[in-house]
């Protein structure tokens, strides 16, 4: 499925992956048992298990020959607690895609999660070097700030009262990597409607991340929106209520899926997510008294 892509006007997406791993309802849901998803059997098994693997999707925007890539994955090296879990997206990429690393001119994280920015520095020689050489480093400023203070998240932002430790002891994991960035690249914190090109703009969507963004690709009179982590799995189209143990401000995260699905609901935006079964592409519709994914 990597490879395949869709068009937004002279826009080109394209999905790549740096691969996949299953979904432990218990660790995703944490207040939800096998009991709450016997409702979703062509989502979930009989045992509680999610059917399909979770993607870790990847993205190159082409436009106008500037190539923006969309997350890196979760990287060459495993991050505790997940030892088996490491990715293939820089060996792969110009098999994927027909580019390579030296052919990138923006990396953007939707957000600083590992399984988002683990290609984003290699280790060469017991040094971090940028892999994408060429490339401008582009993150939320939100979550730029609170890999180094932490704090800032728990008691000095906005949503300080709306924080889970447990969610923010997974969003620890990846302050190495920020580390080596601080130490290999001029990284570009930023927050709201920041235009990294003329047709790529990013959208702050928080909670699942202090600084989680979104963004909104537009070329003519066609647009699609690529939403990050704001949602997961397809399953949450239906309950996007139920809280997910990785957000960092729950409720915040629960606000702002259920805004944003609404809204490209009532929009009928294409829309694009790295962790739903590749490519990712697809809608988000009404039917038969539900809403739901159509994948394309």
């Amino acid at each position: 499925m990597a490879g395949e892509s869709i068009r937004v006007g002279d826009v080109e997406i394209v999905s790549l992956t740096d691969g996949g791993n299953e979904a432990a309802l218990a660790d995703f849901f944490p207040h939800h048992g096998p009991e709450d998803w016997t409702a979703f059997p062509d989502y979930v098994d009989e045992h509680g298990k999610y059917r399909t693997p979770v993607n870790l999707g990847v993205y190159l925007i082409i436009a106008n020959d500037y190539k923006v890539l969309v997350d890196t994955g979760v990287g060459p090296v495993p991050f505790a607690p997940y030892p088996d879990l490491t990715g293939n997206l820089v060996p792969t990429m110009r098999e994927q895609c027909g580019f390579g690393p030296e052919d990138v001119d923006m990396v953007f994280a939707t957000h600083m999660h590992f399984d988002h920015i683990g290609w984003h520095v290699t280790n060469v020689n017991g040094r971090p070097e940028a892999t994408f050489e060429n490339a401008k480093y582009a993150v939320p400023r939100g979550d730029w700030n609170a890999i180094f203070d932490p704090e800032i998240a728990k008691t000095k932002g906005p949503h300080s009262h709306d924080y889970s430790q447990d969610a923010a002891d997974i969003f620890d994991l990846s302050r190495p990597v920020a580390e080596d960035l601080l130490r290999a690249v001029d990284v570009m914190p930023v927050n709201g409607e920041h235009s990294l090109t003329d047709e790529i703009v990013t959208v702050d969507t928080p909670g699942h991340t202090p600084g989680h963004q979104s963004l909104m690709i537009s070329s003519g009179r066609e647009r699609v929106f690529l939403m990050g982590d704001a949602i997961h799995l397809p399953v949450q189209v239906e309950v996007p209520d139920r809280v997910v143990g990785a957000d960092v401000h729950p409720q915040l995260a629960v606000k702002t899926r259920i805004e944003t699905l609404d809204w490209l609901e009532r929009e009928g935006l294409m829309t694009v997510v790295g962790h739903f079964p590749a490519p990712g592409f697809g809608h988000i519709v009404r039917g038969e008294d539900k809403r739901y994914w159509r994948g394309v």
